[in-house]
């Protein structure tokens, strides 16, 4: 899922230190003077969490936003997750324990 990301501050104080991406995590470092408004060019989806002082909400169709309370340097990190991932690595991983276990079965069978 491509990223597209670009921020708009509330606070004329605050700057962005530091970005980095991967497929499904974002960490963010910003300096800010007073509680603030990020506001991220990507789709909202309730799939994203955030960890640090900071917290997600849908601004509109196209934005998410992010309220970043406390002073100073803050570290963010958003994650993407679906709650079906979880659900399909363990249909996964059931599914090969199981092949597994039919594998060696069919194989003592044949030893018999």
């Amino acid at each position: 899922m491509p990223l597209h990301l670009k921020l708009y501050w509330e606070s004329r104080n605050s700057k962005v230190i530091n970005i980095q991406r991967n497929n499904n995590d974002l960490k963010i470092t910003i300096f800010q003077n007073r509680e603030s408004i990020l506001i991220i060019n990507q789709t909202y989806d309730e799939n994203w969490t955030s960890s640090g002082n900071g917290s997600l909400f849908p601004i509109n169709y196209l934005q998410t936003g992010l309220k970043v309370t406390g002073k100073g340097e803050i570290d963010i990190e958003l994650s993407y997750w679906p709650k079906e991932w979880t659900l399909g690595f363990i249909i996964m991983i059931l599914g090969l324990a199981l092949a597994g276990y039919s594998f060696k079965f069919k194989l003592s069978w044949r030893k018999h």
